[in-house]
């Protein structure tokens, strides 16, 4: 693999960097990442952030939905 190809092949961390020191993440966040983005792609943002912060926030692919309590006792989320 030429230097070339490893340089396109790199997870931008700098990039990554840049970006969350903007948003100012913590280990109780959530970084959502659109619905389509390749799982690799998600592992390797988890993992980049597991090396640059204590507590990484969570990594999520994919559509979120906003459920009420109702709605999460249905599907078993019961509060306790």
């Amino acid at each position: 693999m030429s230097n070339a190809e490893q340089e396109t092949e790199r997870f931008p961390y700098g990039e990554l960097i840049r970006r969350m020191t903007r948003l100012s993440p913590t280990g109780c966040s959530a970084v959502l990442l659109p619905a389509g983005t390749p799982i690799d792609q998600c592992q390797k943002m988890a993992d980049a952030l597991k090396q640059v912060m204590a507590v990484p926030p969570l990594v999520i692919c994919g559509d979120l939905e906003i459920l009420d309590e109702a709605a999460m006792n249905v599907a078993g989320w019961y509060r306790k």
